[in-house]
């Protein structure tokens, strides 16, 4: 019939004209992949997806300040109750940045928490540390951490650093004895860049 014949005349047609579509959306698809802009577009997208994945798998900037003071009441195990002083932490590349304030002031807290210990104001430190004329290097050394203790009453002092390590943010604390310059405990946490920590590295000091 002509119904019939038109059908297996138009079969042939609308599968060669499928391969020809085919055949164009691939030349297409391969020259916009020699285009710069859509190579650089999809490598951004590409690690905004490696990132989000990896960031699901890292533990929150809570938690790893939490399994700090952990590590360094550790250290303080069996000992008599300590009055803390906590400085600020010093970057060991850069400029400081609402980081390093961020960590002192959440390990002040925290080790305010932590009974039967107590911790120095930071108004009084800030107070000692203008009136000697120290910085957080000075401390570590008993003939400037004895003045400070002195003045606070302070019998150990919490000193730490920063470092960036890409993806991480590496942060070291350690609890210093004023009047020996002995470390008591010390601990380490690798913090990951969660939009909170972001957020605090592109504010400065």
């Amino acid at each position: 019939s002509l119904v019939g014949m038109g059908t297996l005349e138009a079969g042939p047609y609308a599968e060669a004209f499928a391969q020809a579509e085919a055949q164009a959306f691939v030349k297409l698809v391969a020259k916009l992949r020699e285009s710069p802009a859509v190579l650089k577009a999809v490598e951004e997208a590409r690690q905004e997806a490696e990132w989000a994945q990896l960031a699901l798998s890292q533990p929150r900037l809570d938690v790893q300040l939490s399994k700090l003071v952990t590590e360094l009441l550790e250290g303080l195990a069996g000992s008599r109750p300590r009055r803390i002083a906590v400085t600020r932490f010093a970057p060991m590349d850069g400029a400081p940045t609402k980081v390093e304030a961020y960590l002192a002031e959440e390990l002040l807290t925290r080790l305010a928490m932590a009974k039967p210990h107590t911790v120095v104001e930071r108004a009084l430190l800030d107070k000692a540390l203008q009136e000697f004329n120290l910085n957080q290097a000075d401390l570590v050394d008993p003939r400037h951490s004895k003045d400070l203790g002195r003045f606070t009453g302070a019998d150990a002092v919490l000193v730490g650093s920063t470092v960036d390590l890409g993806h991480w943010i590496k942060v070291t604390a350690r609890l210093v004895e004023t009047e020996t310059g002995t470390v008591l405990s010390a601990g380490s946490v690798s913090i990951f860049k969660h939009e909170q920590v972001k957020q605090l590295l592109k504010q400065g000091d």
